[in-house]
């Protein structure tokens, strides 16, 4: 994670139909570094028909939560800069809080 700044590395989209999250100018999407399980770490990779790269953003919650193993984005650490991002069982942590 780094700090928010007006930079198109931190421009994300949400496609409603094919449920990814992807970065407008260069086109990756969010994905898992392996197959979606618990403690595994999120990276971008191109878009493509991949059960990592399902997501659902739960407004009530806050929480993006990936469908095929329906764990949350979740910092690897307290929320701070250079934290990475992993899957972890969704619950009431503040590093699975992200805004749309």
């Amino acid at each position: 994670m780094r700090a928010c700044a007006n930079c198109t590395g931190q421009s994300w989209t949400y496609d409603e139909n094919d449920r990814h999250f992807a970065n407008p100018p260069s086109g990756p999407c969010l994905d898992t570094a392996g197959a979606p399980a618990t403690g595994v770490g999120l990276v971008v990779n191109p878009c493509g028909n991949y059960t990592g790269q399902v997501w659902h953003h739960s407004p009530g919650t806050g929480q993006l939560v990936n469908q095929t193993t329906g764990l949350c984005m979740d910092t690897a650490g307290p929320p701070a800069i250079n934290v990475g991002l992993v899957l972890n069982p969704c619950g009431n942590c503040t590093g699975q809080l992200w805004r749309r």
